[in-house]
């Protein structure tokens, strides 16, 4: 070796350099094809002693040269269900003072009598009384955020010592809810609904006054602002009384209109505004002496709803309605010019929610005042109290 040229001594060095350079480095990458770097055990069966080379930047972006970027995992999102079932049932009970709202001369007359009067065929001016509800709602959504909901309601009243006051009532509702408005249609019958005896003249005694109750009502709501929705509201009620007080069927007509506001997150505010004109059959009646219970009414509403939080909520509400008979018979001395004045108010603590049942319990106050002509008893002027606890089961939906 020592007598060969140096040149081809260092002609083969180089090569030596070059090609352990080549098995050193790493293989060439191209621009379309990414490149991964073993790991573990596929690093060691690469061969040992070879120098790993740094990994180069990812810049995120196909065709570039780099890694490519890790792909994140996406939750699904679960699709919403298009339709929905709910169903409810709720029961309770309360004591009401004053279950046929008689006045406080008749309150009196009736303690004080020694032997039934036939006026008053009752067990007892204050009952206990148990309530029996049931619901069910049908709400469907479509794609432009729209929602419309079908509701079936009964409302049941049973009474423990005057069984003849239990009253049934049903009721069906279409409501369409978008993003910015609301409409409701509602409407609700009840058979038979006893008020209490009054005289029949065509009698000349005491009959038991019952009437049938149906109703309609539309509504429709706006959000104005953010957390703030203006509603007008229109209804119409139909009175149809048994034989002999035929002449008492009447047909009423309301509309009002109201505000609701959300205090933040736990507070919602409402006030509402109403009229209501009644007009009975007693005043086409040919009889002079018929009676005439036509009427226009006006009622002032306002509503708090408050979640206190743990599971708790309060209601309360407080209305006030005057109203004013209309007739012109100047022989119905207990109708003409008289007014009516009505304060009611109703509260109720909701407590937390155990599994499917949802208790509340409420106190409801209620106060009238009447004025008549001179000379004419006060049959209006009553107090009444209830007192009592509800307990809603969730058979279905949330």
């Amino acid at each position: 070796m020592g007598n060969r040229d140096p040149r081809i001594r260092h002609t083969l060095a180089t090569v030596v350099c070059v090609a352990i350079l080549a098995w050193g480095a790493p293989p060439a990458r191209s621009a379309s094809t990414p490149t991964t770097h073993p790991t573990g055990a596929g690093r060691a069966a690469a061969g040992a002693g070879r120098v790993a080379s740094p990994p180069a930047p990812s810049t995120g972006e196909a065709g570039v040269r780099g890694r490519r970027p890790r792909r994140r995992h996406r939750r699904r999102r679960r699709p919403r269900r298009r339709t929905r079932f709910d169903a409810r049932v709720r029961l309770g009970g309360y004591y009401d003072s004053n279950v046929f709202d008689y006045s406080d001369a008749d309150r009196a007359t009736f303690e004080g009598a020694t032997a039934p009067l036939p006026r008053f065929p009752i067990s007892s001016l204050g009952d206990y009384v148990t309530t029996v509800a049931a619901r069910a709602d049908w709400t469907r959504r479509t794609a432009r955020r729209t929602a419309w909901r079908l509701r079936l309601r009964y409302d049941g009243r049973l009474h423990v010592r005057n069984g003849e006051r239990d009253r049934h009532g049903f009721g069906l509702e279409l409501r369409r809810r978008g993003r910015h408005s609301e409409t409701t249609l509602s409407t609700s019958l009840t058979p038979r609904i006893y008020l209490r005896h009054l005289y029949a003249r065509s009698q000349a005694a005491y009959a038991p006054a019952e009437f049938l109750k149906a109703k309609a009502s539309l509504t429709v709501a706006r959000r104005v602002a953010r957390r703030t929705w203006w509603r007008v509201f229109t209804g119409f009620a139909r009175r149809d009384y048994d034989a002999p007080f035929d002449e008492r069927d009447n047909d009423t007509w309301s509309a009002g209109t109201g505000l609701e506001r959300a205090v933040g997150r736990r507070v919602r505010l409402d006030a509402s505004v109403a009229m209501s004109w009644s007009s009975a059959a007693g005043a086409g009646s040919p009889d002079s002496l018929a009676t005439d219970i036509s009427n226009r009414r006006f009622t002032v509403r306002g509503g708090l709803d408050w979640v206190l939080g743990g599971g708790l909520r309060l209601t309360e509400s407080l209305a006030f309605s005057h109203q004013s008979y209309t007739t012109g018979r100047v022989a119905d001395r207990f109708h003409h010019g008289r007014t009516d004045d009505e304060l009611y108010w109703k509260n109720a603590l909701w407590l937390p929610r155990q599994g499917r049942l949802r208790p509340r319990v409420f106190v409801d106050y209620r106060r009238a005042a009447t004025s008549t002509g001179p000379g004419v008893p006060d049959v209006g002027q009553f107090t009444g109290l209830r007192v009592g606890a509800v307990v809603t089961v969730y058979l279905a939906g949330r």
